[in-house]
């Protein structure tokens, strides 16, 4: 899927012509389908949460080259995991999940391709219909990888709308898990939109 992503970012920005974006800052807002990506204990099935929270915040162009579109990306927002956990055959049993972290994300942007992290300070952890039981202790910091574009779709004199795509991946999980030996990697594939003001 994010191999797919990334052929429609190229195809759309190669399509475009040829402009060299300044240094600049804005905000973004997009939206999510998660799920749990790892191992859950025997009756337990991971399951999709479709568009079950929303990511929020400031963004930060800076280019590396003033004959190409690379540069450095920094975003510091509210960020959402959504995902699904159920009984096995009994769909009915389920708990929606959406863990809430503030996140600092650097990134690597390369002529519409974005590559590189969230880290990741809990805010809350909210759960829908819980029933399973989960430990207390709330993780206090998740790494993500993250990789996906920004595609601008509007551009003027001062500034510029780019449409989002992205992939992410929890490496370090959460010990906000079911038993001791599960915890949760949410992996999530968001769509958005973010403004970037031209700074010159």
């Amino acid at each position: 899927l994010l191999i797919f992503v990334n052929l429609i970012v190229y195809n759309s920005v190669n399509a475009q012509p040829k402009k060299i974006y300044p240094m600049s800052v804005g905000a973004y807002i997009n939206g999510k389908v998660g799920v749990n990506a790892a191992e859950v204990p025997n009756g337990v099935k991971n399951g999709v949460l479709v568009l079950n929270g929303v990511d929020f915040g400031a963004v930060g162009y800076f280019p590396f080259s003033k004959t190409s579109n690379t540069a450095g990306l920094l975003e510091i927002g509210y960020s959402s995991f959504p995902f699904k956990l159920a009984a096995a055959g009994n769909s009915s049993i389920e708990s929606d999940i959406k863990m809430n972290y503030v996140t600092v994300s650097p990134q690597i942007y390369f002529s519409g391709f974005t590559i590189g992290c969230d880290l990741g300070f809990h805010a809350s952890t909210e759960i829908k219909n819980n029933k399973f039981e989960f430990e207390d202790e709330v993780g206090e910091f998740m790494l993500n990888i993250k990789l996906g574009g920004m595609i601008p779709i509007w551009v003027t004199e001062t500034g510029r709308i780019n449409l989002l795509l992205k992939g992410i991946y929890a490496i370090t999980g959460s010990s906000y898990g079911i038993g001791e030996d599960f915890e949760f990697h949410p992996a999530s594939l968001g769509i958005g939109l973010n403004y970037l003001f031209n700074l010159k």
